[in-house]
């Protein structure tokens, strides 16, 4: 990766550094990223403190003097690990990198993880589990358990992730994404001190009335979780398939004080919808898309702004991996 690459926030650093951790992992080969201002640094003291717990200590080694993170990881032992997860990480972003990496440890591997999955600003655990966890389904089962989750001090979930032994695709191959999702599944979850307002219902109608075009099944759950606090979010997921090709795409939307509850619902579907209408993922979620298809060997087009996306560059350069087309017109 180009070390004079300038992160567009710190998002896109903690992207491009769980990118490569989850990939030389994979790859078996160490990748460096530069690491630019102290928030980029501090995040990435925090990754390492994490995979140390992970049994890892030497997996992210940090270059102040050159302001150069290496990483170097290896598929995790299969064991439980419980993880505490500061404010400064995102929480989901970190999650997927390390399930990403037990779907080639050699047993199950289980993850107590404490922090902020249900928070603004933050990735909701709905969107991994309804989305992410499941474009993952071929190379490992992988259940969360909610019965403790707690609110006062964030969440606390469950992870834990089977293997499946499959070897991972090293094939170069394009698809085309379908038009029509098989169906769209979400779920809609409110504070249950709003309740009476019936939060939940109303963003799940928002997003129903938005999806009405699509010719497909959409089912959307409507749950209310017993949080300190009054909050709101919408996930949506869309099962696209086609002969043997599936692929998950998603989208949320979190409540906010004077936003209606139909507005989360709908903004959570016009995204979605945007990314079925186009063929095109959204290129803010593609993070979130990339393990998936690294895994399946499966090259797609993103819109050009990927190109300047610290994680393309990881990917394209650093793990010689075509999970993005050279082409910029939709998938192929």
């Amino acid at each position: 990766m180009d070390k004079q690459h300038t992160y567009s926030s710190g998002d896109e650093f903690l992207e491009a550094l769980l990118t490569a951790l989850w990939g030389s992992g994979f790859e078996g080969k160490s990748v460096s990223i530069p690491c630019q201002t102290e928030y980029d640094f501090r995040q990435a003291d925090a990754v390492a403190e994490i995979l140390g717990v992970c049994g890892q200590s030497e997996a992210v080694k940090i270059n102040r003097g050159e302001g150069i993170i290496t990483v170097s990881a290896r598929p995790l032992d299969p064991e439980t690990y419980t993880i505490s997860v500061p404010q400064i990480l995102d929480a989901g972003r970190l999650i997927l990198a390390l399930v990403v990496l037990a779907t080639k440890s050699s047993g199950r591997v289980r993850f107590i993880v404490r922090g902020e999955l249900l928070s603004v600003g933050k990735t909701p655990i709905y969107f991994l589990t309804d989305t992410v966890f499941k474009g993952l389904g071929d190379f490992a089962e992988i259940r969360t358990n909610f019965d403790k989750l707690k609110y006062h001090s964030g969440c606390e979930v469950s992870v834990i992730v089977q293997p499946k032994n499959l070897l991972f695709q090293k094939v170069e191959k394009t698809v085309t994404l379908p038009a029509v999702p098989k169906e769209v599944r979400g779920t809609s979850s409110s504070a249950q001190a709003l309740e009476e307002r019936e939060v939940a219902e109303r963003q799940s109608v928002g997003a129903r009335q938005e999806l009405g075009p699509l010719p497909c099944p959409i089912k959307i759950r409507k749950i209310y979780e017993p949080k300190s606090e009054p909050g709101t979010v919408c996930s949506l997921s869309a099962h696209l398939k086609e002969g043997p090709f599936e692929f998950y795409i998603g989208a949320w939307s979190y409540g906010e004080r004077s936003k209606p509850a139909e507005v989360v619902g709908q903004e959570a579907a016009e995204m979605l919808f945007s990314q079925i209408e186009t063929s095109t993922p959204a290129t803010h979620l593609m993070y979130f898309y990339a393990p998936s298809l690294y895994l399946k060997g499966i090259a797609i087009s993103p819109k050009e702004e990927i190109d300047d996306q610290a994680m393309y560059h990881v990917l394209t350069e650093d793990l010689g991996s075509r999970v993005f087309s050279e082409a910029h017109h939709g998938l192929q």
